[in-house]
């Protein structure tokens, strides 16, 4: 009897463990019309890489909030629903006829609803991509999705176009929206940080356009997440070679001269724009520190230093203007610089800036040669700058722009111009009298760069000092030898 009494006990146990982990373990990846999310319940990607629900920032606090996060890192939020009012009671995520979703406190007060005039049966799922999508059941139509109102977050499947931007938290735990925008920047593949204040520029990436003058400065596999490269440039030219334990990805595509390109691509990637204003790329959920960062140092923040200025990274920043050029307020660096003597005359010349970094040109030509490029540009009055790239031999066989001579000019104020680049440009100025510096061909070793003038005065002075030192020692050495010998030398006094 005890026997069996113990059996029907642990029976039971085994009834209640079973129950509460139905309760507590299982999620389902979608609500219907009628159900709902409540704090301690939400969903969860039918392959586990998701989930939605309410989360507090900071942690422990009475400040709610309904989003999307990881599921192997719920700390990582890639959505916020409400990020403008946070919750401050017990709520729920509540779907109702016709398509309408509305979060709602105990007393019906509403924080976040949107309403699609959607069909009969209405169902609101997450999937594994991390889109939150409504969706009618009977068309599988998709009616509101998350992707199309990200946050801070950019994940493989969304596309950045002119509607789309993230917009930063305003710090690491308050969601609500920061200073800081991420978009696509005029209707061309360049991308730009934005100060939500005014609007201007924090940032701006080079572009792939203008013939491939400067190598886009954002980084492959951030393009490609951007563009969403795999569905869109390539279409159904793409064929998956590779699969890894991470869920990277190698696609070999064919574009429409049928060359062979492979693309990266990593689901657990993702891009984030942080509330101190850095675009941020992580290849991996778990990783604290990011593959790509922009502006990835004081010099890379647009205009730093203004216009024909050049700008330097050591301990801090230096701004130093051209040659021929001067300070517009000599008392603040980032004023930038102005031209000596007025330039628009055919007799201007062009002084040789070496190896830096420098905006997108606005002109392009396909020219024959050096002495041709310059001419365009000063038939332009406008022109302020140009450069000049002969043909690469062997990538002319492909077809690729480099396989040509290629000639860029500037027609508005230079600048971003950074040290450590890979460009030579050629700078306009007057051939007023007086004007000693100024040469139709200034080579690379008379750049302006007054840091490396800074350089061999240093080393002269250091080589200097150390002659000078030399020579002490061995005056010093040769007295000390003279003075031995003449006491070597004295005779003995005999008594």
């Amino acid at each position: 009897m005890i026997f069996a009494n113990t059996n029907t006990v642990i029976f039971s146990c085994i009834l209640c463990i079973v129950f509460i982990c139905f309760q507590y373990c299982s999620c389902k990846d979608n609500i219907t019309i009628g159900e709902s999310i409540d704090g301690t319940k939400y969903l969860e990607s039918a392959g586990k890489k998701f989930q939605m629900g309410f989360f507090t920032r900071p942690k422990g606090s009475e400040r709610r909030y309904i989003g999307i996060w990881y599921a192997m890192d719920p700390q990582t939020v890639v959505w916020v629903a409400n990020r403008n009012q946070p919750l401050l009671d017990s709520s729920v995520v509540l779907i109702r006829e016709g398509g309408e979703v509305k979060l709602r406190d105990k007393d019906n007060k509403i924080y976040f609803n949107f309403n699609t005039g959607g069909g009969r049966q209405t169902v609101l799922k997450l999937l594994d991509s991390g889109n939150a999508v409504l969706q009618d059941t009977s068309s599988e139509y998709i009616l509101w999705q998350s992707f199309s109102y990200p946050t801070d977050t950019f994940l493989p499947g969304m596309k950045m176009d002119s509607g789309l931007n993230l917009t930063s938290w305003k710090s690491v735990n308050d969601p609500s929206p920061g200073s800081y925008v991420f978009q696509k920047w005029e209707n061309v593949d360049q991308y730009v940080i934005l100060y939500t204040e005014n609007l201007t520029p924090r940032w701006k990436s080079g572009f792939g356009s203008m013939k491939i003058f400067e190598p886009n400065q954002v980084y492959i596999d951030v393009y490609n997440l951007l563009t969403n490269s795999t569905q869109t440039k390539y279409k159904n030219n793409c064929t998956v070679k590779t699969r890894t334990a991470n869920n990277s990805f190698s696609f070999q595509c064919k574009d429409a001269l049928n060359t062979t390109n492979y693309v990266a691509f990593n689901n657990h990637s993702r891009l984030i724009i942080d509330y101190a204003g850095s675009v941020k790329y992580f290849s991996w959920v778990q990783s604290q520190y990011p593959d790509w960062e922009e502006p990835e140092n004081e010099c890379s923040v647009y205009g730093v230093c203004g216009k024909f200025a050049l700008c330097y990274v050591n301990n801090q920043i230096t701004c130093n203007c051209l040659d021929r050029f001067q300070r517009v307020d000599p008392g603040d660096a980032s004023s930038g610089c102005k031209l000596t003597s007025d330039i628009g005359r055919h007799d201007d010349v062009f002084i040789n800036v070496s190896m830096i970094k420098v905006e997108n040109p606005s002109i392009f030509f396909e020219l024959e040669n050096r002495t041709d490029c310059e001419t365009k540009c000063l038939q332009n009055p406008q022109c302020k700058a140009y450069s000049y790239s002969p043909a690469n031999k062997e990538l002319a066989k492909s077809g690729r722009p480099e396989g040509k001579n290629r000639c860029w000019m500037w027609d508005t104020e230079l600048m971003n111009l950074q040290t450590n680049g890979a460009h030579n440009i050629c700078v306009r100025v007057s051939a007023a009298k007086g004007d000693l510096n100024a040469t139709k061909e200034s080579s690379p070793e008379n750049s302006s760069s007054i840091l490396r003038q800074t350089h061999v005065l240093i080393l002269t002075m250091t080589i200097l000092v150390i002659l000078l030192l030399s020579s002490l020692g061995y005056i010093y050495y040769k007295r000390l030898v003279t003075r031995e010998q003449g006491n070597y030398q004295q005779p003995l006094v005999t008594y």
